[in-house]
């Protein structure tokens, strides 16, 4: 078969196997959670939001150690309510960590130790701090980067519980949540849970699953083809061949 013939026959089977194949989501993250954290996605009162994550196909790893391993593998580093500051070390790790394109979250509470908090945060590069100042109620969402997809919650409102009140960074509402970002990756500061049983709704759900979404990455189309397009593509190749065969003779 002549070259030209060849890419003719290669154009024609694009064509013909096109409206048959798919696009398939390859990508799927990993929340990883500090040991360190007085709760975490792994707590009896975190199974809604773990479920929805679950669902969507990411995975929740058990709560462990801030190391080199944990963080290789993570999208999300979920550091809840924290019971102490890292160690310079883990600090330099967490750094690094969203420098080169992950995300971390940094859940607040009413009363909590402030130093603890914004020496974690200062300690990975970020401006944001938490403040003495209660916050009880979400504003309406804003049309921004975590709430135009993949679900569009913008308009919509947070269920929240009172937290504490921060500085620094963007706001995603009137002050509940702020987020940074810190070289590839982004530092995101919750005043309080949003991931409770006892808070989650559809648009906190779909608010942290926008932000791990945002962290893995855009979705990479896998061509698939369906057994239809497969039994085409024989036929074409078996065409093909005899042509061949018989243009030697």
């Amino acid at each position: 078969m002549r070259l030209g013939g060849f890419c003719v026959s290669v154009f024609l089977a694009a064509i013909l196997l096109a409206p048959f194949g798919h696009s398939g989501n390859a990508q799927a993250g990993v929340v990883a959670n500090w040991d360190k954290s007085s709760r975490s996605w792994n707590n009896s009162h975190m199974t809604r939001i773990k479920a929805a994550m679950q669902e969507a196909g990411h995975r929740v790893e058990g709560d462990g150690a801030i190391s080199t391993a944990a963080l290789k593998i993570s999208s999300v580093y979920l550091i809840g309510e924290p019971v102490a500051t890292p160690s310079a070390g883990e600090l330099t790790l967490l750094a690094e960590f969203v420098k080169s394109g992950g995300m971390i979250f940094v859940f607040g509470d009413t009363g909590i130790d402030l130093p603890t908090y914004n020496s974690l945060l200062a300690g990975i590069g970020s401006t944001i701090a938490f403040t003495t100042t209660t916050v009880g109620t979400s504003s309406a969402l804003p049309e921004g980067r975590f709430t135009e997809g993949p679900s569009k919650i913008s308009g919509s409102t947070l269920s929240v519980t009172s937290g504490n009140g921060t500085t620094g960074g963007f706001l995603v509402d009137n002050n509940y949540v702020r987020y940074e970002q810190i070289g590839a990756g982004y530092v995101v500061a919750f005043g309080d849970r949003i991931d409770h049983n006892d808070v989650i709704s559809d648009t906190n759900a779909k608010l942290l699953l926008n932000l791990v979404s945002f962290a893995v990455g855009p979705n990479v189309p896998i061509p698939a083809v369906s057994p239809l397009g497969i039994v085409l593509a024989a036929l074409l190749l078996a065409g093909l061949a005899a042509v061949g065969i018989a243009r030697r003779r």
